[in-house]
């Protein structure tokens, strides 16, 4: 019976591995997309894209 729970989590990170060889933007696509979305929103001025933009260049001028 333990074995069957191992196995669970065992193909669980097997199916993942093996998509992000087809298409890691399919499987990372919410991981990736997500960080690649606010660095381009920061320069493009897309504020409301990416939270952590917004943070970043309200510090900046704080600061400044």
């Amino acid at each position: 019976r333990p074995a069957q729970l191992v196995a669970d989590p065992d193909p669980a990170d097997l199916p993942p591995a093996r998509s992000t060889t087809s298409r890691p933007a399919a499987d990372v696509g919410p991981a990736p997309i997500v960080d690649t979305r606010p660095v381009p929103a920061s320069p493009d001025g897309d504020g409301a894209h990416g939270p952590n933009a917004l943070s970043t260049r309200a510090v900046a001028p704080s600061k400044d």
